[in-house]
């Protein structure tokens, strides 16, 4: 099955899920940060801009802050991820996604479309 997923040229990504918006990191910057061991919670029901900071990470490299890839309202994060933040560097694409957006406006062509089978993301 195919899964068609956009990034920013910051690194987020982001898969549609009808008006919701699924929104993780991409493996390049998982790698590059190295062993995620603390992400910050996001402010619930906040409303946020395009390119606004929305939540950090910690990792054993470098901290990393996540941008809001299009306007919307948090909807709710990944409790798997603020448990285990290392889902993060194992399953970017699965069960390390972190936030779940609804979006309510923002410049959607900025974003780069790859379409990706199942097997080649997880």
């Amino acid at each position: 099955m195919s899964r068609v997923i956009k990034f920013t040229q910051n690194g987020e990504w982001i898969e549609s899920q009808g008006k919701v918006r699924r929104v993780g990191l991409s493996l390049q910057n998982a790698q590059e940060l190295g062993e995620v061991t603390f992400i910050s919670e996001a402010s619930l029901g906040k409303s946020v801009k395009q390119g606004e900071p929305i939540l950090s990470l910690e990792a054993s490299k470098a901290a990393f802050d996540l941008y809001a890839p299009l306007d919307g309202i948090i909807l709710g994060m990944n409790p798997a991820v603020l448990n285990n933040p290392g889902l993060l560097n194992s399953d970017p694409y699965g069960q390390g996604w972190l936030i779940e957006l609804e979006v309510t406006g923002g410049d959607e062509s900025v974003l780069q479309v790859v379409t990706v089978e199942d097997t080649t993301i997880t």
